[in-house]
């Protein structure tokens, strides 16, 4: 009978609290956070992103500090995406022709393409893959609509597969120069090269806020590469990269990293953080606080004095120090703050409430069929005060995700896992507030921010179903 209306209580309350708008927006946001949290772990691994978030050539073919895309459609901007073109693939607007003549070949690649955007590329840059034996000479020539040609660059390939940054060369920036002087009788200390490349040419080309882009409307911009290879037996593959000033759903950072990944694998990272140490460190609470008023006597004066030991103890120093004498990674801060909760304040709140229980009957009729002290305070204490706390525990969990945000924002986080506080941390180092990289910095203090808000949501709904007094406010 009394488990029959045990389940009965329980279904009352979820039946409640599924009733209270505050809880079903709270449920929402945690639905959604948690489905993101499964799409991260599918598509980025943990090896994976690992591996992948703190590799520079991984993400080399991106923009530097890309807006998202859709703020480029939202208010109407025509922003330039990234434009690649690559020989290996079957492209119309390449041309590849080669001529041999006895032990001499030559490679012409022309790269043909429309450019009807309103801001400048962030950079061009070209990934050159050849097959010889004597180093080929390569030449590459940028030619704008209006007829004008500038060499972009040109040496000796030394390597079969080369990086070339050709926005940012001595030979582009110099050439630049020259082609500035010689239109205009100036001469500039420090050209932007991707600007004077893509401007009208009038004064104030060569800088960002006054240059005017110059749109093919109906001529196209060209990029001629002509390799001499001193062999027969050779080839010349080039992929070209015309790097936008947009990129994916929430742009890139300053190492050209997508900001969707630490997005989406801060979701799992902060719910499995709070939620576990959560419920972990609330029920050794409630374990240690019921020993203590069970037993009584010295039991109870070393727990009790324990207990106020590590209240007066800086959590934060001694998570430094920790960080200084071992590798840090999620775990080791997952049991660090473990250990330093291990004696918290819940212990004595927990031991005024099985102080209470202690006198009820049904542990005096647990004593009579001879049950021990360990199995009351488990099976009957614990048990018993575990539905009042079960509103702190889920209030307690943004506590815990705001920890881990904090530690990561602090540096004293996962060198290797992107999540929402190490990106705040990267973010911060790098002036994004400074600079108004907003695309940087506002998702993970928004999903922050959300996740706290469910939990505590949640939390004050439960509270308010168990707790009568909270009913009248």
């Amino acid at each position: 009978m009394s488990k029959i209306k045990s389940a009965s209580m329980r279904y009352a309350v979820l039946s409640e609290l599924f009733r209270s708008k505050n809880a079903i927006i709270g449920f929402s946001i945690i639905i959604l956070v948690s489905l993101l949290s499964v799409y991260a772990v599918v598509l980025y691994p943990p090896s994976i992103v690992t591996r992948i978030w703190s590799d520079p050539e991984y993400w080399r073919d991106k923009p530097v500090l890309a807006l998202p895309e859709w703020y480029s459609s939202l208010l109407g901007l025509n922003l330039p995406p990234n434009i690649v073109l690559d020989t290996r693939k079957q492209d119309s607007r390449i041309l590849k022709y080669t001529v041999s003549l006895n032990e001499y070949t030559e490679h012409e690649i022309t790269f043909t393409f429309n450019y009807d955007y309103d801001a400048f590329p962030s950079e061009i840059n070209a990934y050159v893959y050849a097959k010889f034996k004597t180093n080929p000479l390569i030449v590459m020539t940028f030619i704008r609509p209006d007829g004008r040609e500038i060499n972009l660059w040109s040496g000796t390939l030394t390597q079969n597969e080369s990086f070339i940054i050709l926005s940012n060369s001595p030979i582009a920036k110099k050439n630049v120069q020259e082609y500035f002087f010689n239109t205009f009788g100036e001469y500039i200390s420090d050209p932007t090269t991707e600007v004077i490349l893509f401007a009208v040419e009038k004064r104030g080309m060569d800088k960002p806020n006054t240059a005017e882009v110059l749109k093919s409307a109906g001529k196209s911009y060209k990029i001629k590469i002509r390799g001499a290879f001193f062999e027969k037996d050779s080839s010349l593959d080039v992929k070209l990269i015309i790097y936008g000033k947009i990129w994916g759903m929430l742009g890139t950072d300053d190492k050209r990293r997508d900001l969707l990944i630490p997005m989406i694998w801060g979701a799992p990272v902060a719910l499995s953080f709070g939620i576990s140490l959560s419920i972990i460190i609330s029920l050794l609470h409630m374990f240690l606080g019921s020993i203590s008023a069970w037993f009584g006597g010295k039991v109870d004066f070393v727990i009790q004095k324990i207990t106020e030991i590590y209240m007066t103890v800086p959590f934060l120093s001694v998570l430094v120090m920790i960080s200084m004498f071992y590798k840090v990674s999620i775990v080791i801060v997952f049991i660090s703050v473990i250990f330093l909760s291990l004696f918290g304040g819940g212990v004595k709140s927990s031991r005024a409430l099985a102080l209470q229980l202690k006198q009820q009957p049904f542990v005096e009729a647990a004593k009579v069929y001879g049950a021990s002290g360990l199995r009351i305070v488990v099976r009957y204490i614990i048990f018993a005060m575990a539905p009042t706390l079960v509103p702190g525990i889920i209030s307690s969990i943004p506590g815990f995700v705001f920890l881990e945000a904090a530690l990561a924002f602090l540096g004293l986080g996962d060198p290797v896992l992107p999540t929402w506080g190490k990106t705040i941390n990267e973010a911060n180092s790098a002036g994004a507030l400074y600079n108004f990289y907003w695309w940087w910095i506002l998702p993970p203090v928004i999903m922050l921010v959300s996740i706290s808000l469910a939990f505590s949501l949640i939390g004050y709904s439960l509270d308010k179903i168990v707790n009568p007094r909270l009913r009248e406010m």
